[in-house]
């Protein structure tokens, strides 16, 4: 699958995954999840996005050096919210968990300095998707407070170019 931009994240640590996962099935039901030729639904792997848009295939060199000087970081997830499709002309809505880990906003912010990039959206707001589905489903799911406590260390980041390489670029190693 190709994508226009490439980007960049942080995948959950596998004890994060399973927890998230675990969770993540008993809250949504099936008949709510929104499905489009077999994609969509339930994430499968769960990550935080720090930056899509990036107009180069390979990681630029600046982006790489704010990656490999920066430390490692913790990262904790908060409670549930909903991205509503109706305000961004989507089919669907996206439930989502919200972050917690002030590094990821640094990192956006210097991404979006140091390389050629294009922003769909005018906010960052670090999130991790937990379904797809049908507009206005889980609505009562707001504010829900299911994932707080799960936290990971972050060693790396993910750069994914446009064909969906991904290449990991680990922190802190100058």
């Amino acid at each position: 699958m190709t994508h226009d931009y490439s980007s960049t994240q942080v995948n959950f640590s596998p004890e994060a995954t399973e927890e998230f996962l675990s969770k993540q099935k008993s809250l949504i039901s099936n008949a709510d999840l929104y499905k489009s030729d077999g994609g969509m639904g339930l994430t499968t792997d769960p990550h935080v996005t720090i930056m899509n848009g990036i107009h180069a295939k390979h990681p630029p060199l600046e982006l790489m050096e704010i990656i490999e000087t920066y430390p490692k970081m913790t990262v904790m997830l908060g409670n549930v919210s909903i991205f509503k499709g109706s305000e961004n002309y989507n089919p669907f809505d996206v439930v989502k968990v919200g972050i917690r880990c002030p590094d990821l906003y640094v990192l956006n912010y210097a991404f979006m300095e140091s390389c050629e990039n294009t922003q769909e959206f005018p906010e960052y707001t670090p999130h991790a998707t937990v379904a797809f589905v049908k507009p206005d489903t889980c609505d009562h799911l707001e504010g829900l407070n299911r994932f707080n406590g799960i936290c990971f260390l972050v060693d790396c980041v993910i750069f994914s170019d446009q064909d969906g390489t991904h290449r990991r670029i680990f922190l802190g190693q100058k």
